[in-house]
């Protein structure tokens, strides 16, 4: 019995770990195409993510890429590695280990056929590049496997990945592109229904229009209002504290910052771990702050 199975999640990831057993299941990648409860684990660190539970996420994603490599199933670790490594670190904006998973997963690919995940590798290894620096030859990195990616006939997953270009193009100062991309991120949420990232992907638009200085005030505070509202009704904890933290730096600069720090402040004391990750550093900064100030 997987130990995480009684984390007060409900729903169907919660009945699958409850279910799974090693013993019992070890056949089902051959049946499925990967180990259930690889992938079971893969999106209960993104469930626990998005809810807030940062610290309990990486753990299960770390179990996840364990399972798979024990089950020594080429398929079950590509899909593992991107699913549970390669989006945590997405999630967590953390790029520094990422190249050397990424060429791991597109190795496998190349070796057993796996279009794919290949294609996935690709796009993890265009961010990382991007993220370090080297922006042009990450964006590049990011066309050729959003191009395979596509070529597969997948849709899954591009807003976040458009958004993710469209960042890597404003850090080259080509704010037009990076705009019409993020539209595309949109556009594409609207055809398929994967609504799973439109609040980072609102967020990402709204601070785009204001470094282009491409938008007035108030139609950036409605975008990331409008983010919020969709991070709240998905119960999506994490994108609500990213997206506070845009609009207390949108409001400080107009001189009225105070109603923003104390919506910010409710949901970081709904937090009880992570502390340490970026994004309630961030947070616990902007709230320090607000007591210099006073």
């Amino acid at each position: 019995m997987c130990r995480w199975a009684n984390l007060p999640l409900g729903g169907d990831t919660s009945n699958a770990l409850g279910s799974y057993t090693i013993l019992q299941h070890s056949q089902s990648k051959y049946f499925y195409g990967q180990d259930i409860g690889a992938t079971a684990l893969s999106y209960l660190c993104w469930a626990l993510w998005h809810l807030g539970y940062v610290d309990q996420a990486a753990a299960v994603a770390v179990e996840a890429k364990t399972r798979a490599e024990a089950s020594s199933h080429p398929f079950t670790l590509a899909y593992t590695i991107c699913h549970a490594r390669g989006m945590m670190d997405i999630f967590r904006r953390c790029p520094q280990d990422v190249r050397s998973y990424a060429n791991t997963v597109i190795s496998i690919c190349t070796e057993h056929d796996f279009p794919f995940w290949a294609a996935g590798g690709r796009i993890l290894d265009g961010w990382a590049v991007a993220c370090q620096g080297k922006v042009d030859e990450g964006i590049e990195k990011l066309d050729e496997g959003l191009a395979a990616w596509r070529k597969t006939g997948a849709r899954l997953w591009l807003p976040i990945f458009l958004a993710l270009k469209a960042e890597a193009h404003a850090k080259a100062g080509r704010s037009d592109t990076a705009l019409n991309v993020i539209e595309e991120a949109l556009a594409i949420s609207d055809e398929t229904g994967e609504r799973w990232a439109v609040a980072e992907v609102l967020r990402i638009k709204a601070g785009l229009l204001q470094s282009a200085g491409r938008a007035a005030a108030d139609e950036i505070e409605n975008l990331l209002v409008k983010s919020l509202e969709t991070a709240r009704r998905q119960q999506a904890l994490s994108w609500q504290l990213r997206t506070a933290c845009d609009l207390v730096r949108l409001r400080q600069g107009q001189g009225r910052g105070d109603e923003a720090l104390r919506l910010l402040q409710s949901i970081h004391d709904r937090f009880t771990e992570g502390f340490g990750t970026a994004d309630l550093i961030q947070a616990e900064a902007l709230l320090e702050s607000r007591g210099r100030a006073a």
